[in-house]
């Protein structure tokens, strides 16, 4: 009498993810990682260049995910701008963290070409001029 199936739905998941790793074996983790902290961290450079902006906001170790400050707009007319290029923006963190301003965290994946973070930046700065 179940109203959900959510322990059957963890267990797909689980198989999913062991079949996942299974095929990666351990250098496809790893060279996946380096993928995606290499990634991260050049998105993080692209939006550092842009003016007024701050990224990483934080000087310590980054994987994929980061927090940029965006200064004088705020995330939200940022994202509003993005939305408007079929771009989703990062997730505001300000009411969560109010001593760091306009802040939003991004995440950066395997999924993320680098044609698209340079493609985010373009509109970013947009966002930020307009």
């Amino acid at each position: 009498k179940a109203t959900s199936n959510i322990c059957s739905n963890q267990a797909l998941n689980a198989l999913a993810s062991a079949v996942y790793l299974s095929l990666m074996g351990p250098q496809g983790i790893k060279d996946l990682a380096e993928l995606v902290a290499g990634r991260a961290h050049y998105a993080m450079g692209r939006m550092g260049e842009l003016p007024g902006v701050r990224a990483p906001v934080f000087s310590s170790f980054h994987f994929k995910e980061f927090t940029v400050h965006f200064g004088d707009k705020t995330v939200e007319e940022v994202n509003e701008s993005l939305i408007d290029k079929r771009l989703h923006g990062g997730k505001s963190i300000t009411g969560e963290f109010p001593d760091l301003g306009e802040t939003a965290l991004f995440c950066v994946t395997e999924s993320h070409t680098k044609e698209d973070i340079d493609l985010l930046a373009v509109a970013l700065e947009e966002a930020l001029v307009g």
